[in-house]
């Protein structure tokens, strides 16, 4: 796992695969009623994530997947905010080195990514999606 997700890192920081841009935004976002829909069953603690999700997971769907985020997955996403982080960005694990909203294993960081960055773990996050479904989040 860790190697796929670290060799895509370095074929994004050489350039080989172009990370999504503004214009695919639109292309894999949800309205915002689908988006109160999604947050419906969820704390508000994760629930306040859910534009940025949206944002981001949005992004790499239409980018590399060529469709949209779905209600579905928006909230299981935030309902994995809720168990890995109780939607604090700061939380770091002192056992494992896992930081973030989504509890991100350092190596996916390189040094270069910052995974206490609310932002940067989300699209990081929404990257590993793309990549490996919802595997590094074993419910």
């Amino acid at each position: 796992m860790a190697r796929v997700v670290l060799s895509v890192l370095l074929l994004v920081l050489a350039g080989a695969i172009a990370p999504p841009s503004r214009a695919d935004a639109a292309a894999g976002e949800l309205s915002r009623a689908q988006v109160r829909i999604a947050c419906r069953s969820v704390p508000a603690g994760a629930a306040r994530w859910a534009h940025a999700v949206n944002r981001y997971w949005g992004r790499w769907l239409a980018r590399y997947q060529h469709r949209r985020l779905t209600v579905s997955e928006l909230r299981r996403a935030l309902l994995i905010i809720w168990r890995e982080s109780n939607g604090q960005p700061r939380v770091v694990n002192h056992s494992s080195g896992c930081a973030g909203l989504f509890q991100l294993l350092p190596a996916y960081g390189r040094g270069r990514y910052n995974l206490l960055q609310p932002q940067t773990n989300i699209s990081l996050a929404g990257m590993l999606y793309v990549r490996r479904g919802w595997a590094p989040w074993a419910l």
